[in-house]
């Protein structure tokens, strides 16, 4: 595809950074970096989302029961803990 446009816009000196540097980090160009920011097919967090409402719900859970003064399992925790940082590395590998 012709990319012969132009388009002039005006940024903060943060922005024009942060631009900057996620350009550097692809090694692309600032204009493909942003043409792929501003064009890429948008992705389906819904199964993420989804994901993080049911840890939420089990946070909820073991949050009740020690407020009542229930132990809980440090299994059970353990395993909430992992499901949380497993859904951050799928949200970092989305965004």
């Amino acid at each position: 595809m012709k990319h012969d446009k132009r388009i002039g816009i005006r940024l903060s000196e943060v922005q024009r950074r942060r631009v900057w540097e996620g350009a550097k980090s692809e090694s692309a160009s600032v204009s493909q970096y942003i043409r792929d920011r501003m064009f890429a097919p948008k992705k389906d967090l819904s199964d993420i989302a989804y994901q993080l409402h049911k840890i939420g719900v089990n946070l909820n859970q073991i949050a009740k029961r020690v407020n009542v003064g229930d132990g809980v399992d440090p299994d059970e925790l353990g395993k909430v803990v992992g499901e949380i940082y497993k859904e951050i590395k799928r949200v970092r590998g989305v965004i």
